[in-house]
C-alpha cells in the first residue's frame, strides 16, 4: 500500500505543479483555492469508494491521496502566490511631514506585460490605505520616471526620491 501511494504522491507532484506554475496565479485568485482543494477531496473520495467496491488494492492509497492531493495543491499555490508577489512588486519606503510611505511598483510579467504601475500609500497603524497618487512609469538608464494619473513628473534615482510632494523636493528612500 505504502508503494502504491508514493506513486500517487509523486505522480500528484508531476502533475499539480507545472499546473499551477504555467497558470502563473495572482493574489486575486486565491479564493479558487476553497473550490479546488473540496473538489480534490470529493474527487478522490468517489474514485476510492469505486475501487473499493470493486475491491481494488488502489482503493486505499486513492483515498487517502484525497488528502495528499489537496495539501501539495495548497502548498504550491500559495508559493506561487508568494513567488509572483515577489517577483512581481517592488517597494519602496520613506518618510515625509511625520507620515510614513510606501510606493509599491507592479513590474512587468506575463499576464500584464504593459502595465507598468505604481501607488503611493500613507502607511497608517497596521494597515495601509491609498492617498491617491499613482500612474505608470519607465525606466531610463538607471532612473525610475513616475507619471501620475494626473501629469506629474516624479523621479527616483538611486536613494532618492525627486519630485514629491511637490518639485523640488528631494527625499531619501530605502528598500524593505
Amino acid at each position: 500500500m505504502l508503494k502504491r501511494l508514493i506513486i500517487i504522491t509523486v505522480l500528484d507532484l508531476v502533475l499539480i505543479w507545472p499546473l499551477v506554475y504555467s497558470e502563473h496565479p495572482d493574489p486575486s485568485e486565491s479564493l479558487g483555492v476553497i473550490i479546488i482543494v473540496p473538489f480534490l477531496i470529493l474527487i478522490n473520495v468517489i474514485a476510492g469508494l469505486i475501487l473499493r467496491a470493486f475491491k481494488n488494492n488502489w482503493s486505499i492509497p486513492i483515498l487517502i491521496n484525497g488528502i495528499i492531493s489537496s495539501a501539495i495543491f495548497y502548498y504550491t499555490f500559495s508559493y506561487e502566490i508568494n513567488k509572483g508577489i515577489t517577483d512581481n512588486y517592488k517597494s519602496y519606503f520613506f518618510e515625509n511631514d511625520k507620515k510614513n510611505y510606501e510606493i509599491s511598483f507592479k513590474v512587468t510579467n506575463e499576464k500584464f506585460r504593459d502595465s507598468l504601475t505604481f501607488e503611493f500609500y500613507e502607511l497608517g497603524k497596521g494597515s495601509s490605505s491609498t492617498i491617491n497618487v499613482s500612474g505608470r512609469y519607465h525606466i531610463r538608464k538607471d532612473t525610475l520616471l513616475l507619471r501620475t494619473d494626473s501629469g506629474t513628473l516624479i523621479k527616483i534615482y538611486k536613494p532618492f526620491l525627486f519630485d514629491f510632494p511637490k518639485k523640488g523636493d528631494t527625499i531619501k528612500i530605502r528598500d524593505r
